[in-house]
């Protein structure tokens, strides 16, 4: 008969040594995976203060900031949620290189999903005493009724503009007044300064002029005729732009995005346009800068029963947030 092998078994100081050493090499995954963490945690909020940097230096350029984080997003293949939340990292969280390792990339970002910097400070501590690990947190967030989620309807930041304001320009050695749209006309007004901001009031035919210093031109806003709606959030408009000149535009509507057209999602978008509109005998518009596609980015106001332009400015209902309040857009 032949012997069989038994396996020899452990005495209790070699048990010993393999619960070290399978301690050991858990402790060592745990090492690692911090410290990859941390130099994530590290990265994301340098590309954050990188890219906060380069936008503090081009205030002022409308939209500018989204075209920054698409084309990023684009020449180095990451998503544009990874780069507004490095941004809001860096924002949030100053002296980021001296928190605690415990609070991981991870665990980052899901507090930076919460609106109130509260909770989020009480969730940092909880994650540090207890250690808590990234699932642990997600399932906390969302069984603690303490803790306020961001389900509130977002809205849109507006300052409503004031119409028949220009800038005066100097082209090809004449002086012209911008109208807007790229149209220029020549300046009839001999006293205004060069490279200036006029204010102008129509009284029956003639133009008066009232200077409004040299800073920038506030975005312009217009008295506007609805030609056609094109889907919930780009429409054609002819345009009132002063001096008796005219131009039709395509506009797209400011800081929303609505479904395409072909879903049923976007054709409820642009019904709900066009009956908010239907009957206005006209809107007021505030333009912005260009989109990708050439089209201008405008707020548009209106309110069926309002004859007075100026009225209408101040007090029409902004269409942009009704889109976003009734959940027919997004906010974009």
């Amino acid at each position: 008969m032949k012997n069989e092998l038994t396996t020899p078994q452990l005495t209790p100081a070699v048990q010993t040594l393999v619960e070290s050493i399978r301690t050991e090499i858990e402790t060592g995954k745990e090492r690692a995976y911090l410290a990859m963490e941390r130099e994530k945690r590290l990265t994301y909020w340098n590309i954050g203060k990188h890219i906060k940097e380069h936008l503090l230096q081009n205030e002022g350029r409308e939209d500018y900031g989204k075209y920054v984080i698409s084309q990023l997003a684009q020449d180095l293949n990451l998503s544009r949620a990874i780069l507004y939340e490095s941004v809001k990292c860096y924002e949030e969280y100053p002296r980021i290189v001296h928190s605690n390792e415990q609070l991981t990339w991870s665990h980052i970002r899901i507090l930076l999903s919460l609106p109130e910097k509260q909770a989020r400070q009480r969730l940092e501590n909880k994650i540090i005493a207890e250690k808590l690990s990234v699932l642990e947190l997600k399932k906390l967030v969302k069984s603690d009724k303490s803790v306020p989620l961001a389900t509130s309807k977002p809205t849109l930041k507006i300052e409503r503009g004031e119409p028949y304001i220009y800038r005066l320009k100097k082209i090809l050695n004449k002086n012209m007044i911008d109208l807007g749209f790229r149209f220029y006309i020549q300046n009839p007004f001999a006293d205004a300064k060069q490279e200036s901001i006029i204010c102008t009031e129509k009284i029956d035919k003639n133009y008066s002029f009232i200077p409004a210093g040299t800073e920038a031109v506030p975005h312009y806003t217009y008295k506007a005729y609805v030609v056609e709606v094109i889907d919930g959030d780009t429409l054609w408009v002819n345009i009132d732009l002063g001096f008796n000149s005219w131009t039709v535009q395509k506009l797209r509507l400011k800081g929303i995005n609505t479904k395409a057209i072909e879903t049923k999602e976007g054709q409820n978008a642009k019904e709900y346009m066009e009956s908010r509109l239907k009957g206005c005998k006209f809107i007021a518009i505030k333009t912005y800068w260009r989109d990708k596609f050439t089209r201008y980015l405008a707020d548009i106001f209106y309110k069926k029963s309002e004859n007075n332009f100026m009225s209408l400015v101040q007090n029409g209902k902004h269409l942009n947030q009704e889109l976003l309040d009734r959940e027919l857009a997004v906010k974009y």
